[in-house]
Parts: C-alpha cells; structure tokens; sequence
C-alpha cells in the first residue's frame, strides 16, 4: 500500500507555508510582550543579568518603530493571503461562518471578562481584531467569488475608495467613537459607557483598509494560480510550518492562553524559590 496523501500533499503548500510563517512571527511578537511585562519580579528576586537582558531587548522592540513596520508587513501578507486562499477554498460560506462565530464568542467573551475582571478599562477587550477583519472580507467575497478578476478588482477598487472617501475624512477623534465595527455584534451591549479618546480595545484593526489588501489577494490568486496548483516543490521541513499554517485560527486562539499559562507558572516558580 503507498503512503497515504494528507493535506500538506494535496494543498498548495507554499500558501500554508507563508501563512505559517506569519502566525510565528505574531507568536514571537506577543512571546516578547510577555517577556516584556512579566519579568519585573523575577529580575528583583533573581538579580539575574541574563533576565535583564532580555529585559531590554524585549522593552527597546516594544517600544519602536520597529515592531510597528514589522506588525503592518505582517498584517498586510497575512490579510493579502488569506485573499489568494479563498480561491482554493471548497466551500468559503462554511469558512466565513466559522470564522464569524469564533469572532463573535470572542468579542462577547473579552468584553465581558473585561467589564467583570478587568474594570471595564477596555484592556481585555477584542472587538474586531484580524479574525474579524478575515470573517467579513470572506462573507463579503463569497458573493463575488463566481466573478472574474475585473469584478473582483471592482470591488476592492470600491473598498479603496470608501476608506479614502468616506473613513479617513472623519476625524480621527469622532471616527474612533463610532467607527467600531463592534457596534454591529452582540458585544456592543456590554461594552463600557464611557471610553476613551480611541476606544477601549485590547486588540482591534479596522475592516478598511485591510479588506481591501483582502481583495488584492483574491485578484492575484486569478492571474498567479490559474491551474490551482502549487508552483514550488515541496520540502519535507515545511511540513510542520504547512500544518501551522492551515490552522492559524486555533494557533492564534491558543497561543496566548498557552503562553499566559506558562509564565504565570513560571512567575510562581521563580518568585516563589
């Protein structure tokens, strides 16, 4: 009997794999903030140069410009393949409504344990972070998805022009009060009355532009995969990149959890020796 063919054989592998590499480099990016935030006590007990080191890299990232070109790179690719993807998807009215439902129990969810836990201050919240960002752009595309290239190039030449036109006109003080794409989900009934000159969030990407990176990718999917196959060999080591990539909304639901858990672990341990 051959070996049976799984996924990373069958599906363009180069698509997972960049998909991959972009979910670590966001693992990487929130790995740094809790190195950054939560080693205060352990540099007071342990005294350690090592720890302080770390410190300082962590805090110097955080606090540049450099983290904020390498977050929009980043951003950008991981909207603009999720565009290229659609066009392999079986069946994207399966894949947004997915992607909508985890959205929306993790906007209630964050709202609520902020109003709860968190004084309403609006650190926990996650309104409409890049799941949502994907969730609508693929609702949206999935009335499309039967157009051609020029359709598609129609509409994010729309998308284009209304971020232009109609968003970025708005002072940003009046546009961050009320344009919260939040307001449509059931999560704007526990949200604080009162907030802030930008809104209490703790993760939050407005749905323009980014949608519109969206469709470019879907337009380059039209003109780079025509025969909707891969167009790079293959390489054993891409492998558990590839299965990262294919499951990014768990890895991204996941990770902080996972990393929370770890250094509160760690806090007890070294603290507490």
């Amino acid at each position: 009997m051959g070996r049976k063919v799984g996924a990373f054989e069958k599906r363009i592998h180069e698509v997972d794999l960049i998909r991959g590499i972009l979910i670590l480099i966001v693992i990487l990016d929130h790995l740094f903030y809790f190195l950054k935030t939560n080693n205060l006590a352990w540099y007071d007990q342990t005294g350690a140069e090592f720890f302080n080191g770390i410190y300082r890299v962590t805090n110097f990232y955080w606090t540049s410009q450099t983290r904020e070109v390498i977050r929009q790179i980043v951003l950008f690719f991981f909207v603009f393949i999720s565009g290229v993807s659609c066009s392999f998807s079986r069946n994207n009215w399966k894949r947004a409504a997915k992607m909508i439902v985890v959205w929306g129990v993790l906007s209630v969810v964050t709202n609520i344990g902020d109003r709860l836990f968190n004084g309403g201050i609006g650190g926990w919240i996650i309104d409409f972070n890049v799941i949502g960002v994907l969730a609508w752009s693929v609702l949206i595309y999935c009335f499309m998805q039967n157009c051609s290239w020029k359709g598609l190039t129609a509409a994010g030449l729309i998308c284009f022009l209304v971020t232009v036109l109609v968003i970025y006109p708005i002072p940003a003080s009046i546009r961050n009060q009320i344009y919260l794409p939040s307001m449509w989900a059931p999560a704007s009934l526990v949200r604080p009355a009162i907030e802030g000159a930008t809104g209490p969030k703790g993760d939050w990407m407005p749905l323009f532009p980014y949608i519109c990176y969206f469709f470019m990718g879907a337009v380059a999917a039209r003109f780079i995969y025509k025969d909707k196959k891969s167009l790079f060999k293959r390489h054993e080591w891409e492998r558990w990149i590839c299965f990262t990539g294919r499951n990014t909304i768990w890895v991204y639901l996941l990770h902080e959890p996972i990393l929370l858990g770890i250094f509160a672990l760690l806090g007890l341990i070294i603290v507490g020796a």
